[in-house]
């Protein structure tokens, strides 16, 4: 692995206090790093990708921060937007549970239960 082929910042300062051994974490990013900047077709390489993109989320943003502002403003939004609706799904679910609890407290003292 050529470690002078690193293309950001972020990842150049990841190197600096990593000992050999742990490479495979800045090999992971440089990995990143190239699919960013020269994004390429195959199933097999993009599993790769989509799978270091969820392991190294914090570090997938820095690098694309740093290589690809306009697609990380997007990615900024995308995530807040994900956000928002899970909060929404979470509510409306919340809300649902809720309900049948209380169905089930009715139908629990209509059978002669105590509450």
């Amino acid at each position: 692995m050529d470690f002078t082929k690193i293309k950001t910042k972020f990842v150049n300062t990841q190197i600096k206090d990593r000992e050999y051994n742990k490479s495979q974490y800045i090999a992971d990013l440089m990995f990143m790093e190239d699919m960013i900047s020269n994004p390429r077709k195959g199933m097999g390489i993009n599993i790769k990708y989509h799978h270091l993109k969820s392991k190294y989320e914090k570090e997938y943003l820095a690098i694309l921060k740093e290589l690809d502002l306009v697609g990380y403003q997007q990615k900024i939004k995308e995530i807040k937007r994900e956000k928002e609706q899970n909060q929404q799904l979470e509510k409306k679910e919340q809300y649902k549970e809720e309900l049948e609890e209380q169905e089930s407290k009715e139908t629990w003292k209509k059978m002669g239960g105590k509450l």
